[in-house]
């Protein structure tokens, strides 16, 4: 929300909105001690007046802000999808002989952090014998500038992860926001990740 310009560009409006109305009242107030002491025209004149300001306010309050809740319907951060597509990038031929898998999503979605940001993506297996974010033996991709459309990001499987395929245990992904200033050497887990204020945008599980 803080880093969308439709959101900033709807708040400057309300204020500038608000302004206006507080310099009517203001002087729809003067008007109406005049009229109290008899120095100007009819209260009616006035009231008419401030309701066609409220019908007007309204009017450009809407225009401010429906096409940013429309814009918005359906993309609350909790349920909307950035992992559009995951597992092996080559269907169909051997993981052994062609080790990469892939993670896809829309770099659109990240046009706000591309100055100090980079996507990447990581994939490991999850046994279950520590908190997921301090999984070993992360599988990563390199890291890459943010730019919109359809983003494909590749991660190469090591030996030591090809060898535990058929082990019947889903594959872990997980998508990233990675600061300009770290790279993917300086961690090993989730956990240290964050610690280096990188962003795990979405996790998922699937295939190999």
């Amino acid at each position: 929300m803080w880093g969308d310009p439709q959101f900033w560009t709807s708040l400057l409006c309300t204020i500038g909105i608000g302004g206006y109305q507080a310099l009517l009242a203001r002087k729809a107030n003067r008007l109406q001690e005049q009229i109290m002491r008899g120095e100007a025209p009819v209260a009616k004149t006035i009231v008419v007046r401030r309701g066609y300001h409220w019908l007007a306010i309204l009017a450009f309050m809407a225009i401010c802000w429906v096409p940013y809740l429309f814009s918005h319907i359906g993309k609350n951060d909790q349920f909307l999808m950035y992992i559009t597509r995951f597992g092996p990038m080559n269907v169909g031929l051997d993981l052994k002989t062609n080790p990469i898998v892939e993670v896809t999503t829309d770099g659109s979605l990240f046009r706000s952090y591309r100055d100090d940001y980079r996507l990447a993506a990581v994939c490991f297996r999850y046994y279950g014998n520590t908190p997921r974010n301090e999984a070993q033996n992360l599988q990563k991709s390199a890291l890459f500038d943010i730019a919109d459309g359809t983003f494909v990001i590749p991660i190469r499987l090591d030996k030591s992860f090809i060898d535990t395929l058929g082990t019947q245990i889903g594959t872990n992904y997980a998508l990233l926001l990675v600061p300009t200033k770290v790279q993917m050497e300086q961690f090993g887990t989730l956990k240290q990740a964050e610690a280096f204020g990188v962003k795990v945008v979405q996790e998922a599980v699937g295939p190999p």
